[in-house]
């Protein structure tokens, strides 16, 4: 995806992203960052019913210690 004035927007989120944690967490990667959030899993599974209706479960998978050590320096929240 290439953002209107030509810059990929993957480059923008990475250097959004180097400039946030500059700040609040100075030894880690965008790269470190992104491998660290990419093991947390949410999934949404839908069944429908007889009458046209879904029922759907919604769960997120709750993130481990040094998931959350990298989730709270950069103040993001997961699960609003």
């Amino acid at each position: 995806m290439v953002t209107p004035d030509g810059f990929p927007f993957a480059y923008c989120l990475h250097v959004a992203l180097k400039s946030m944690l500059s700040s609040k967490a100075p030894g880690l990667t965008p790269r470190g960052v992104l491998e660290k959030l990419g093991a947390i899993r949410m999934l949404d599974v839908y069944f429908p019913t007889t009458d046209g209706r879904d029922l759907v479960f919604v769960r997120h998978t709750q993130p481990e210690t040094d998931q959350r050590l990298v989730l709270d320096p950069t103040f993001v929240t997961l699960f609003a």
